[in-house]
Order: C-alpha cells, then structure tokens, then sequence
C-alpha cells in the first residue's frame, strides 16, 4: 500500500510554533519560572542571584548592610528524539487510526496532527521525568543528559524520610522542614507522583474540602495562599516528594523556532521507503538556592492511611507570603 502522506512533511511548515507550545503548556515546566533567552544556544550560563540583607544601625554611624551577588551555573541542553518507520508499518497506523480525512466535514481528525501528536506525547512524558530524575550518572538514556532538580536538591537540600503516617504527614513534614528564609520566595510548591496525588485529591474530596472532580490546585488546608500541591509524573517510580519554593526553580529556554522543531521526511532508496520523524528542544533548569529545598523519601509499605488528613489541624490563619519578593535573578552567558 503506496501512503505517501506528502501532507506530514506539510505540516511543521503549518505549525512552526507546536514543540515550542507543546514543551512548555504539556509539561511540568509550565509552573516554573521561564526565563526566555534570545539568542541563546546550548552551553553554561550564569545566573546571578541579588539577595539584599537589612542591617540597621544607629545615624550616624557606619553601614553595615551585608547584601550580596553570587552566580548559580546551570547547563541549557539541546535535547532530540527520533523514529524511522517503515512504509508498511505507517501504513497499518494509519488503517488503524480512528482519524480520517473527510471531504466536506470541518469537525474531521486530522491525521497528520493525531500521529504527531501521538510522536509528541511520549516526548514530552520523557522530557517531564528528565526535569526531576535527570543524573549524568544514569545509565538510563532518557535520564543522563543533565542532572535535575532532585540531584539538585540532593547537593545541599534538607532530605527526610516518611516512614509512618499518611500521604499528608509526608507533604507537612517536607514542608516545616524548608529552610524559614525560603519562605520569602513566595509560594511553596509540593511535588509528588501522580498517584500521591490521586490519593491526596480523593482525601479532600471525602472531607469536602474539594469539590468532586474539580481541577483546582491542591494545597494544604488552612495554608491554601502559601502551599500548592502539585501531582507530576516527572516523580512517577520514585517515592519522593520535592518541596521548594515556585520562584526557587528557574527554567531557561530560547523559542527560537530553528531549536524548537520536528520534522517528518519521507525517504526512497534502495533499502525501501520510510519516514523519518525528528524533534528538538532546548532548555535548562535549576535550583536558584540547592538548600531551599527538601526531599521527602515515602514509604509507601509502612503508611498507616495513606489518604488520612488531621481534620483539627490548627493555624495561625497569619500567610507566610512577604508584601513582595526580594530576592532577583538574572542570567547571563557564562565566559
């Protein structure tokens, strides 16, 4: 069966901007800080950190103010993925596939978009467990090409063990053991697996704390200003939960189309007829401050209720959340 889709080579020509979109709205990256760099290409950056300290004496007297500049390193990476199909191979897809092309009918599946889309998922799934699993050290391909924020975190974050109580135990826990100066940074992201976060959901429900089938953020009850709960399957197999401030994650990118692409080409030699399909991506992601942040390693054996919730927790009803964030970052190249 001849299937010469000239449409799929068409179609990056129609959509020049999807791996950017899809990278950054499809994945985990969305909730970090971006910072778009023009111009950019892969290689180390600097990213200088200004934390202003207040040290007030008498008048008269000499300053004592102790603000400082110091530089994070962090690494953009440019990043692929690639598949060769075989004609007959893509051919079956295609008989198989629940999209087709009708004449006359506006509301048809495109084919070309349902297969790319379908390429694009596994890509963004792998580029969401990067952002958290990365190791150089990996012998996993899909992990080794930058360290990410739990490697991070390890260097000179807080690490605790959960080995008893709940799912919810574990997230408070990670978060009374954040360094106090984190807090300044705003709010408090939570990271857990998705499945963490299915269980933690189903508890808020139960106690109408959260309306069925919302698709509101998750928080933690009495701090909903301060603390945002957030199920990703970036931590999927890894019984760990990161707790770091939003703004203490930086993610840097260019969206230039020419490192934001894919590319289906279809090939005729000797060997046969194929299409090739291609995509690329740049970025990098880092921890502004590696202390600001703590690991929680869960248990899952040993949790007593994985779903239970203190229903008398008490607060202060005081927000931990500053008039307004002191702490500034700025990237430049690193020489």
């Amino acid at each position: 069966m001849a299937i010469n889709i000239r449409s799929l080579e068409e179609l990056p020509g129609l959509s020049p901007d999807l791996v950017t979109r899809k990278v950054y709205e499809d994945t985990i990256l969305n909730r970090f800080g971006i910072e778009v760099m023009e111009g950019a290409t892969p290689g180390p950056y600097r990213i200088r950190i200004f934390d202003p300290v207040a040290h007030l004496s008498k008048c008269c007297q000499p300053y004592n103010g102790d603000s400082n500049i110091t530089e994070k390193d962090v690494e953009v990476i440019c990043f692929k993925d690639g598949q060769t199909y075989c004609e007959e191979d893509l051919a079956r897809v295609i008989r198989n596939t629940d999209f087709r092309f009708t004449a006359g009918k506006e509301s048809a599946g495109s084919l070309e978009m349902a297969i790319t889309e379908g390429q694009l998922a596994t890509f963004l799934e792998a580029v969401d467990k990067m952002v958290f699993q990365g190791d150089k050290t990996s012998v996993e391909p899909n992990l080794n090409l930058y360290d990410g924020l739990l490697k991070q975190a390890e260097a000179d974050g807080c690490r605790i063990t959960a080995d008893s109580g709940s799912i919810y135990d574990a997230m408070v826990a990670g978060f009374l053991a954040l360094p106090e100066d984190a807090l300044k940074m705003g709010t408090v992201a939570i990271f857990v697996p998705e499945r963490y976060g299915a269980l933690y959901r189903l508890a808020l429900t139960r106690l109408r704390l959260l309306i069925a089938n919302s698709q509101d953020d998750l928080n933690l009850p009495g701090l909903e200003n301060d603390v945002v709960v957030i199920p990703t399957r970036g931590l999927t197999g890894t019984n760990k939960i990161l707790v770091t401030p939003l703004r203490n994650i930086r993610y840097l990118t260019n969206k230039k189309q020419d490192l934001n692409t894919f590319q289906w080409k279809y090939v005729v030699d000797k060997d046969g007829d194929y299409y090739i399909w291609r995509v690329k991506s740049i970025y990098g992601i880092t921890l502004v401050f590696d202390d600001w942040s703590v690991i929680v390693d869960v248990d899952p054996c040993v949790l007593t209720n994985p779903i239970a919730i203190d229903v008398n927790i008490v607060t202060t009803g005081v927000s931990t959340q500053p008039a307004s964030l002191s702490t500034k970052v700025s990237t430049t190249k690193k020489s």
